[in-house]
């Protein structure tokens, strides 16, 4: 019986027109639905840009401050060691080259590859941000405060006074204040699966502060990569 009486509420609908007057509205919304989806991915073309590549800004990325230094690696009498670090402006990846030969290749891999801690050193003034080139993005990462494609580290004032010094750094010790170098804890992932060359000459960005033109350098490799 109950299914009668639906039959006959449908049968009454049709005759009407509920049901006639709807279906105009459905080709509509879906129509409208199609434009939004047009839209949303026009913009994300346009807005995805090549904002890495040299002529243009730095991406935006999260911020590594004073206050999230690391101390004891590099301050008061550091200098870089060409066979261990790599320099790239303001910035050195300390044993940068060691730590690459000493992981293996065959290394037990996370989700975004195998890590390596690098400690990473920014003499004072601007901030800089790493970035990885989208060509490298499958395969290789920064790892600094989770693994992503682009970090921005903003390193400590070198005030001339001790009193100063103190009170810049924020807490002790001071020794980043103090040299003129502020160390980050950081690294890289590195997918060697997909790696050309095993992410031997993988590429890191150096942008310093409003710098249109970026520092490019391989932290990994002696300068026998392929132009």
């Amino acid at each position: 019986m109950r299914l009668d009486r639906e039959i006959t509420r449908g049968r009454r609908r049709r005759r009407s027109g509920v049901v006639g007057a709807m279906l105009p509205f459905r080709p509509m919304y879906r129509g409208g639905l199609l434009l939004v989806l047009a839209a949303l991915l026009a913009a994300s073309s346009c807005g995805g840009g090549d904002a890495d590549e040299a002529g243009s800004a730095p991406p935006a990325a999260e911020v590594r401050g004073c206050r999230q230094r690391i101390e004891g690696g590099g301050g008061g009498g550091f200098s870089p060691v060409q066979r261990r670090d790599t320099v790239a402006g303001p910035v050195t990846f300390l044993g940068a080259k060691a730590t690459y030969r000493r992981t293996p290749p065959t290394s037990e891999p996370t989700k975004r590859g195998v890590p390596m801690k690098v400690p990473t050193l920014v003499r004072s003034g601007a901030p800089v941000t790493l970035v990885v080139p989208r060509s490298e993005r499958r395969w290789f990462h920064l790892a600094y405060v989770r693994p992503a494609n682009a970090v921005k580290l903003k390193p400590c004032p070198h005030p001339a006074t001790p009193r100063a010094q103190r009170r810049a750094c924020h807490w002790s010790p001071f020794s980043a204040c103090r040299s003129g170098l502020t160390s980050f804890a950081g690294g890289f992932f590195v997918d060697f699966r997909h790696a050309p060359m095993q992410g031997r000459c993988a590429t890191v960005q150096v942008w310093v502060g409003d710098s249109t033109d970026p520092i490019t350098t391989r932290p990994f490799a002696a300068g026998d990569c392929p132009s």
